[in-house]
C-alpha cells in the first residue's frame, strides 16, 4: 500500500522561521490595532490629547491624513517584487552561511539546492512580471503606506505557511485544524453580529478559510505526486513544480479577472473579489489573490531547507524570546488577538 504522507523524525524547530512568523504576527496586531481605533473608536478624533493622538496615528497609517505617506498607484505593484527580491537575497545569504560552515566546500546537495531555489524564484518573478505586462494588474484602490507594507507582510506570512506544508507531518490534520478554527471564527462573529447588533464584524471567508483551502490544495498535489512518483527525489521535484504551475496559473486567472467584466456571483466570492458584489466579510481573503503565495512557499522549502535544519546560529535572546514564542503560537494569536485588542481599547474608552 502506497504511503501517502511521509513521516520524519522529530527535529528541533527552525527558529528563524518562527522569528519571521512572529514579526509578521506582531505587525498584523499593529495593523488591526489601528484598524479598530480608526473604524470602531472613531469618536476619539475629538477626544483628549492622548485619544486624538491615537486616532491621528491611525489616520496617518491608513493614508487619510493630509501629511500621510502616499505611494503612486502605478508603483504599488512593486511591493511584490520588493519581497521576491528580498527572498532571493535571503536564499543567497543562507547559502553563503552554509558555505562558511562547510569551510568553502559546499556539498553537492547544498549547491544544487541553492541553484534550484535561486532559479525557481527568478522564474516566478519573470512569470509574475510577464502576467502583469500582458494580462494586466489589478486596479489598486489604495496607495497608503499601509497598503504597501501590507502586501509585503502577506508575502512573508503566506510563504511561511506554505513552507509549513513542507515541514508538516500530516497536512490532512493541518487542514482540519485550520478549518475548525475558521468555522469557530465565523460562528462567533456571525452570532455577535446578529445577537448583539455588532454590524459588520461577521467573518464569512477570512484568512483562515483561505489558508485551509490552500493547505487542502497542497495536500491534493502531494497525494497525486506521491501516487505517481515512487522515488522520493522525483516526488519532491514533482510537488515543487506542480505548486509553481498551479500558483502561477491561479495568479494569471486572478489578474485576468481584474481586467474584464465579471457577472457577480456571491457563491464564488471565496475565489475572487469581483464575484462578491453583495458579499460581506469583515476579513476577506480570496483564494485567487493569495494561493500563489502559499504554494510558492511550499515549492521553495525543499530547496531552501533540504536538511530541515536552521542556517542561522541560535542568537539568544532572539531564538528564545517573545517574538519566536508568538511565531510558534500563530494560530492562537490569530484566533484571540482581535478580542484582546478590542477589550483593551474598550477599557481605554472608559477613560475617554
Amino acid at each position: 500500500m502506497t504511503r501517502v504522507f511521509l513521516t520524519y523524525k522529530k527535529k528541533s524547530r527552525i527558529w528563524e522561521l518562527d522569528f519571521l512568523r512572529g514579526v509578521s504576527i506582531i505587525l498584523m496586531c499593529f495593523d488591526h490595532f489601528f484598524f479598530d481605533v480608526y473604524y470602531l473608536f472613531y469618536h476619539w478624533r475629538t477626544g483628549g490629547k492622548f485619544f486624538s493622538s491615537l486616532y491621528r496615528a491611525a489616520e496617518f497609517f491608513f493614508g487619510y491624513a493630509d501629511d500621510s505617506i502616499l505611494i503612486p498607484l502605478d508603483k504599488m505593484q512593486y511591493a511584490e517584487f520588493v519581497f521576491l527580491g528580498f527572498i532571493l537575497f535571503s536564499v543567497t545569504v543562507a547559502f553563503l552561511v552554509k558555505l562558511i560552515k562547510e569551510k568553502g566546500k559546499p556539498s553537492y546537495s547544498a549547491l544544487k539546492g541553492f541553484t534550484l531555489a535561486f532559479t525557481s524564484i527568478s522564474v516566478c518573478i519573470l512569470a509574475i512580471s510577464f502576467i502583469q505586462r500582458f494580462i494586466g494588474y489589478k486596479v489598486v484602490e489604495g496607495n497608503s503606506l499601509r497598503e504597501f507594507i501590507h502586501t509585503v507582510i502577506l508575502w512573508i506570512f503566506f510563504i511561511l505557511c506554505g513552507e509549513g506544508c513542507y515541514f508538516s507531518r500530516s497536512n490532512v490534520k493541518r487542514t482540519l485544524q485550520i478549518s475548525l478554527c475558521a468555522c469557530a471564527i465565523s460562528l462567533v462573529t456571525i452570532l455577535g453580529e446578529r445577537l448583539f447588533d455588532m454590524e459588520g464584524i461577521a467573518v464569512r471567508y477570512g484568512v483562515l478559510h483561505m489558508l485551509a483551502m490552500s493547505v487542502c490544495i497542497f495536500t491534493l498535489i502531494q497525494l497525486a505526486c506521491t501516487a505517481l512518483f515512487k522515488d522520493p527525489v522525483k516526488r519532491k521535484y514533482a510537488i515543487s513544480l506542480t505548486c509553481f504551475a498551479v500558483g502561477v496559473t491561479v495568479y494569471a486567472i486572478n489578474q485576468y479577472l481584474w481586467t474584464v467584466d465579471v457577472v457577480p456571483n456571491d457563491a464564488l466570492a471565496w475565489f475572487h473579489y469581483k464575484f462578491g458584489k453583495n458579499f460581506h466579510s469583515a476579513d476577506w481573503f480570496t483564494l485567487s489573490e493569495n494561493l500563489h503565495r502559499v504554494l510558492f512557499g511550499a515549492a521553495i522549502a525543499p530547496f531552501v531547507y533540504p536538511d530541515r535544519k536552521s542556517y542561522v546560529p541560535k542568537l539568544s535572546p532572539l531564538n528564545k524570546g517573545v517574538v519566536c514564542f508568538l511565531g510558534r503560537k500563530t494560530i492562537w494569536i490569530v484566533l484571540l488577538h482581535q478580542v484582546i485588542i478590542y477589550v483593551l481599547l474598550a477599557c481605554l474608552d472608559t477613560l475617554y
